[in-house]
């Protein structure tokens, strides 16, 4: 198989990117839409993620929080997610990494002095990721939102790292359960 230059990885991208509106919109009424969200960034033809997890850190009321999770190997067996929503729904609640990053609650990490660097060396050890990158983001409410993840190809670095934070804040539109 042809491997795709930079330039069709990114439009590829972005045309994943561009379409996270229309359907998010689409099943608005689900529970789980950060489940959905985050496994659409995670595929392939977009920012190619083998492993990620992403948390929500409420200082208000003192607690950091495993929101949705995704592994390359449990990853969804149809094509569409989106359109599969009770099946997709079905499958995450059996995901083992998912579960796994959804037990994660501890108090929260703002009022800490630690670095973040830190944090996600401590979330990495515990999820198995071998070589985590991350991105941290403020959200409404003064929530602040953090993505530890692993590269599926270590190639993608530079376009991940390009247009992965703005994507990050289409999570502050999917409620946390």
């Amino acid at each position: 198989m042809k491997k795709k230059s930079q330039e069709q990885r990114r439009n590829d991208m972005l045309r994943c990117i561009c379409s996270l509106p229309r359907q998010m919109t689409r099943i608005h009424g689900v529970d789980n839409l950060t489940e959905f969200l985050l496994h659409h960034l995670a595929a392939p033809d977009c920012f190619n993620f083998s492993k990620a997890a992403y948390f929500v850190d409420n200082p208000d009321f003192n607690l950091f929080k495993g929101v949705a999770g995704f592994h390359r190997l449990e990853a969804f067996e149809y094509e569409d997610h989106w359109g599969n929503a009770d099946k997709f729904t079905g499958h995450m609640k059996d995901a083992s990494f998912n579960r796994k990053v959804r037990s994660v609650g501890k108090k929260s990490e703002q009022s800490k002095t630690d670095s973040k660097d830190e944090l996600v060396a401590l979330l990495a050890q515990e999820l198995e990721l071998e070589k985590p990158s991350h991105q941290a983001w403020k959200m409404r409410y003064d929530n602040h939102g953090l993505l530890v993840f692993e590269l599926a190809d270590e190639e993608d670095k530079e376009l991940v790292e390009e247009s992965l934070a703005d994507s990050l804040y289409l999570f502050g539109f999917c409620p946390v359960f």
